[in-house]
């Protein structure tokens, strides 16, 4: 029966996209380009709302800097997301134009860690992030990604889970539990 089948998963696999490219950029803008017409600004806006409502319940007073290490943080489009309350199109807006300052609404430090060079060093010169931290997630975390665990008051691992092993996933959120 046509639709059915095998024949529909190799088809399926023969043209998935590969996105590759879009983490080796020095900018974001080829990754908010390709992942805009996929509808990826609903589930960074839903994200938005969840992380707001939360901090907003849990860190009402704004009284102190919270520290964040953000494990796969890319391009920092998370970061903008419970730093300065940007939905996908501002965040859009702000990688397109780098003369656009960013307005963070918290006092939040972040370590962002990456496999990405460009991308955690474009979020570097940005300012989107405090620190950066370039880890393939192959290995034992390094020492100076448990020492900012250890200090961090929230660990954010956003769409990360699917690529990092079960291990060294666990490894991350004991060390940051720990």
């Amino acid at each position: 029966m046509e639709g059915e089948g095998s024949d529909d998963c190799r088809l399926h696999v023969a043209t998935k996209q590969h996105w590759g490219d879009i983490y080796i950029s020095p900018t974001p803008v080829p990754y908010y380009d390709t992942m805009t017409p996929f509808d990826y600004g609903h589930y960074h806006d839903r994200f938005l709302e969840i992380v707001t409502s939360t901090l907003d319940t849990h860190h009402p007073e704004r009284d102190r800097q919270l520290f964040v290490v953000e494990v796969g943080s890319s391009y920092g489009n998370t970061t903008l997301a419970y730093k300065c309350n940007y939905n996908w199109e501002q965040t859009g807006q702000v990688w397109k134009d780098d003369s656009l300052t960013l307005q963070p609404v918290r006092d939040v430090r972040v370590t962002a860690v990456d496999m990405s060079g460009p991308a955690l060093q474009y979020g570097l010169n940005r300012g989107v992030f405090d620190s950066i931290l370039m880890h393939d997630f192959n290995s034992f975390p390094p020492t100076e990604l448990v020492t900012s665990l250890d200090a961090a008051d929230c660990l954010v691992m956003i769409m990360i889970s699917s690529y990092i092993k079960t291990l060294p996933l666990q490894r991350l959120v004991y060390n940051f539990l720990g």
